[in-house]
């Protein structure tokens, strides 16, 4: 009895801890209008750096410096 009752705590907080972590927002990293045409120029940069560098990665990487300046 004492077992079922520990298990079934542990899936109340794993489905509890699961749904706050769905609901929790994530942060906006976009680069603000003003700045999107220099943020762009510095994703294609760094895509250029290797070919093991992804475009979006380059743009997500861009725009979060560009986030994280202005804010």
């Amino acid at each position: 009895m004492h077992t079922r009752v520990v298990a079934g705590l542990i899936a109340v907080f794993s489905v509890w801890t699961s749904i706050l972590a769905a609901e929790q927002q994530r942060p906006d990293f976009a680069a603000p209008k003003k700045d999107s045409a220099d943020a762009e120029e510095l994703a294609n940069k760094l895509a250029t750096l290797s070919p093991r560098v992804e475009r979006n990665e380059a743009t997500l990487l861009a725009d979060c410096a560009y986030a994280t300046v202005a804010g």
